[in-house]
């Protein structure tokens, strides 16, 4: 509950808070969008940037004819432990000295304070775990002005969806004799995996009044050597860090590449074991920060893999040279007829209605099923897609293929909602360690959920790669209304 002038008394001596925002922050504060996110590496200022936002909005909200500005925030771990020891640390910290503390159920902060322009701030914090079931099933009945998710991507995202009903709820005209004057629910996290709800909200669906500010990574790849990595000038906090850029050499020695990706490099990561194929890419280097779009004018090249997962990968070279992945499809336990008529050719009609289209596919699509049913290409060519195979199936020319255009400067970009051949990328097609070693590894990668949609990619870059193959000439669909996708 909020407190009034006669329940509470400011505290004496100097409270004055120093906060200069970095870069992405700053633009973080400027934004009035209702769900914000932001993505950075460990020991980004990530917390201290959430913590102030709370602050900020809570003086901007707009006074009660009192002139009080009655403002309640909410927020959100996924453990009592984490909370305390270190959300509630870093918001003591920097707004302790505002107000004060009452430890019951839930935690609460108060803080009735004198502004400069004679209005009082009224601010109300409640501060909530996740992991107590009583503490959980308050969420359902609180009455807020805004929400702070910390660490997000390890909370459950059926929170974030009770959270959206609750933000805004306070204060009210009715009772406080004002609305909220801004609503909203603020995030922060460390890069989760290619799979967690986190990507799939920010970087996939995109929703309206939704965004995502990354921080720069404290170190990058060195470019010729992987494995080294070399301090990064636009790294952000590196002045508050213990040891500046050692912080984040201490983070490297003796971690696996997927935590120094996430924890360090601020990258999204894919968890496994072994050593990822294509150690070239970086995410920072070969995600497009917006959407890619296909030129009409240019040949699309998909490249395809069969079998019981389909995997299609769309491809477009750049008039500079760059190799485009504009999207993918990578659905599961379909066979080739389901995965065309349920998946490539709606995608192709209602996305590249008209381009023209040509297939690069698995070699091994030419051989009859034992059934005496027609071969891979010759359904695809029974719909109207034009559709070869690829020159070779030698597992290292199409490895080398990618590698290519990864190592290429301006060599590869990729939309960011191909969020499978990310993880594919990013290591989920990996070399798996050999038995009984942990140094030395397969020679070929793992068939996994990866493998299909990193051969489709193999398959589209040997187009580009070899100057030898060349598709039959292809013009534009008769109609793009039609369900079979022809070509005159």
């Amino acid at each position: 509950m909020s407190l009034d002038e006669e329940d509470y008394v400011e505290p004496e001596g100097d409270d004055t808070i120093e906060y200069v925002p970095s870069r992405t922050l700053a633009k973080f504060h400027q934004s009035n969008e209702r769900i914000r996110g932001v993505l950075g590496p460990v020991g980004s200022g990530k917390s201290v940037g959430m913590v102030m936002e709370i602050l900020r909005r809570a003086q901007e909200q707009r006074p009660n004819r009192k002139g009080v500005r009655p403002f309640r925030a909410l927020v959100v771990r996924n453990t009592y432990a984490e909370l305390k020891s270190t959300t509630i640390k870093t918001f003591e910290q920097w707004l302790g000295p505002l107000g004060r503390f009452t430890y019951g159920s839930p935690i609460e902060f108060n803080a009735y304070r004198s502004l400069p322009d004679g209005t009082i701030m009224d601010l109300t914090v409640y501060f909530l775990p996740l992991d107590r079931e009583e503490d959980a099933k308050k969420l359902k009945s609180l009455e807020i002005t805004m929400a702070w998710v910390n660490e997000a991507s390890e909370v459950p995202e059926a929170a974030l969806k009770v959270l959206r009903g609750r933000v805004g709820r306070f204060p009210s005209k009715k009772a406080n004799g004002v609305e909220a004057t801004w609503r909203g629910i603020i995030m922060d996290t460390n890069p989760p995996s290619t799979r967690s709800w986190w990507y799939e909200l920010f970087e996939k669906k995109r929703p309206k009044g939704h965004v995502i500010f990354k921080q720069p990574g404290g170190l990058v790849r060195h470019p010729d050597d992987p494995d080294t990595y070399l301090p990064n000038p636009l790294a952000e906090n590196i002045n508050h860090l213990p040891g500046g850029y050692e912080y984040y050499y201490d983070q490297v020695n003796g971690s696996s590449r997927d935590y120094i990706t996430a924890m360090v490099l601020g990258e999204y990561a894919a968890t496994y074991e072994g050593k990822a194929v294509w150690q070239q890419y970086e995410d920072a280097a070969h995600v497009a920060p917006h959407g890619l779009q296909a030129s009409p004018n240019g040949l699309l090249i998909v490249g395809m893999d069969w079998g019981l997962n389909p995997a299609a990968v769309f491809t477009q070279m750049s008039p500079t040279g760059t190799l485009y992945v504009v999207d993918e499809i990578a659905p599961t336990d379909l066979t080739l007829d389901e995965f065309l008529s349920e998946h490539f050719i709606p995608k192709v009609l209602q996305n590249f209605p008209r381009f023209a289209v040509q297939v690069i596919g698995d070699p091994a699509g030419e051989q009859r099923s034992h059934l005496g049913q027609m071969n891979a290409f010759q359904t695809l060519r029974a719909r109207g897609i034009a559709a070869v195979p690829a020159p070779t199936n030698d597992f290292i020319l199409r490895r080398d293929a990618v590698a290519h255009f990864l190592t290429k400067r301006n060599g590869f970009l990729m939309d960011a909602r191909c969020a499978q051949l990310r993880e594919a990328l990013l290591g989920g097609y990996h070399y798996a360690f050999a038995r009984g070693a942990k140094d030395t590894y397969k020679d070929r990668p793992e068939k996994n959920h990866s493998s299909h949609i990193a051969d489709a990619l193999q398959y589209a870059s040997l187009f580009y790669y070899n100057a030898a193959v060349r598709p039959p000439r292809v013009k534009r669909p008769v109609s793009e209304e039609t369900s079979n996708y022809r070509y005159a």
